[in-house]
């Protein structure tokens, strides 16, 4: 949580970009202590200071004001879910810390700004499986609401050819294949069957779940 001047110098930069020191600081502040604050914003790479001496918004001050005014408790999470198939056997893998600890549910991660969303889920599934996937198949998204968990979830599923597991554990978490009922597992993340009932529904694209645990 930035301090109110510093949110007031943010506010500034979005109007008025590049800003020189004057235009920043409060009329009525002591320099010394505006000084600290514009140091505090420049440590924490919201802004810059560009070569002719004038002020402006980074890449994260951007992203700063595009969701200043979301409730991170009440605004949804993007992450994607990779269900990862070998014949009739499903990848899981067991969350070792939290959140939901403990839980059982696809291998999981988030979107990149700055990368294709194939290479990330690639990368992501090689650095928690050692598995080497090439065909992704991007199914579509929804809304996965539980208590304390509020999540857009892209749905991606793959198939690979061999069963060896590089990493079966992690300090994040387990992997094993499964091809039991998932009723049998104990403390499945709930919407692990809904999910793959979704990507056999190819007339499906959206979908809205809502889950207590």
């Amino acid at each position: 949580m930035h301090h109110h001047i510093q949110k007031s110098v943010i506010d500034v930069l979005a109007h008025k970009d590049p800003a020189r020191y004057a235009d920043l600081k409060p009329k009525d502040m002591d320099g010394n202590q505006f000084a600290y604050h514009l140091k505090q914003l420049l440590s924490d790479k919201m802004i810059v200071k560009n070569d002719d001496g004038t002020y402006s918004l980074t890449s994260t001050g951007k992203s700063y004001l595009v969701h200043r005014y979301e409730n991170q408790g009440d605004s949804a999470h993007t992450i994607f879910l990779v269900v990862i198939r070998n014949g009739d056997n499903i990848l899981l893998r067991k969350r070792k810390v939290q959140p939901m600890l403990g839980w059982t549910g696809f291998v999981h991660g988030e979107p990149l700004a700055g990368e294709a969303l194939d290479i990330t889920i690639k990368n992501r599934v090689k650095d928690k499986t050692g598995l080497n996937i090439n065909n992704l198949t991007i199914h579509g998204s929804g809304l996965i609401r539980m208590p304390e968990s509020f999540s857009h979830a892209i749905i991606v599923s793959t198939e690979t050819e061999g069963k060896e597991l590089p990493i079966v554990e992690d300090e994040t978490g387990i992997n094993f294949w499964t091809e039991d009922a998932l009723e049998t597992i104990d403390k499945l993340i709930p919407s692990t069957g809904d999910i793959l009932e979704y990507i056999n529904d190819t007339d499906r694209r959206w979908f809205d779940l809502s889950y207590d645990l």
